[in-house]
């Protein structure tokens, strides 16, 4: 099954928050929050994946994650 990637984030996050990130897209049935940190300027960088479903399930857990993220990446 391919993959549906969603919620590109590119700010500076520690790693309580990049663990929270994760946790709360595993909670929601997706596959979790992949980052990576630029060592030149240090920010971080992430999306969240999950299975592809199509519509309306990617939809769906796209909003369920955003909205549990929101107040943690402030957006």
């Amino acid at each position: 099954m391919s993959e549906y990637m969603f919620g590109i984030i590119s700010k500076n996050l520690n790693e309580s928050q990049i663990e929270k990130l994760d946790n709360i897209c595993k909670e929601e049935s997706g596959w979790g929050f992949t980052w990576y940190r630029d060592p030149g300027t240090r920010r971080s960088y992430g999306w969240f994946s999950g299975p592809n479903l199509g519509a309306p399930f990617d939809r769906d857990l796209r909003e369920r994650v955003m909205e549990r993220v929101s107040p943690i990446i402030g957006d």
